[in-house]
């Protein structure tokens, strides 16, 4: 689902909440190879 398409009660414990969200930092060793394999 797209953030607009979320209720508020899931867009908060989906983004909001710091005991039931997950952040991960994404590093990327390869920008090219990593560009052609993901559509942002």
């Amino acid at each position: 689902k797209g953030l607009g398409e979320m209720n508020p009660p899931q867009l908060r414990e989906t983004t909001m909440d710091p005991n039931t969200r997950r952040l991960v930092q994404l590093t990327l060793d390869d920008f090219e190879a990593t560009s052609e394999m993901m559509d942002m």
